[in-house]
């Protein structure tokens, strides 16, 4: 399998397609923000889960790091959704979606994806930051 196909296998959720297919939804008179939103919400969550196992399948496989590139865009793609979804929980003043999580469970879950993010693509220390964070933590340590 090449780097681009193994990339390709973390995008293949059609979240996309599932949203088009439900957007009248968003749009029907008379359906409450917190049944559309639960659903945005559902999706969201359903796609992280789906990522998680692809994640680990690529790992499993030894093809995690080919697939990097890729990874950086997907979770920064998910943590601007997940953000748009509790922005509009969070002006419509929904605390807990109808589906029975809360939007604190779901902000847990936009953290999580968030973190994913910060560890595995967020700029390395320097060899000497990291000796100096050493010393930090273990003191200096005497010659022998």
């Amino acid at each position: 399998m090449s780097s681009t196909e193994t990339a390709e296998t973390l995008a293949s959720f059609p979240t996309p397609r599932f949203k088009q297919a439900l957007e009248w939804m968003d749009k029907a008179a008379g359906v409450p923000k917190e049944v559309a939103l639960a659903k945005d919400a559902t999706l969201w969550l359903t796609h992280a889960d789906i990522l998680r196992q692809q994640e680990e399948d690529l790992m499993e496989k030894g093809d995690y790091d080919k697939a990097l590139g890729e990874h950086r865009v997907i979770l920064s793609a998910m943590i601007a959704e997940g953000e748009r979804i509790l922005l509009k929980a969070k002006k419509a003043a929904i605390s807990q979606f109808p589906s029975g999580f809360t939007v604190r469970d779901f902000e847990a879950a936009v953290d999580s994806v968030r973190l994913t993010f910060r560890c595995q693509h967020a700029p390395e220390n320097t060899p000497a930051v990291k000796d100096l964070v050493d010393k930090l933590f273990n003191g200096s340590q005497p010659a022998d």
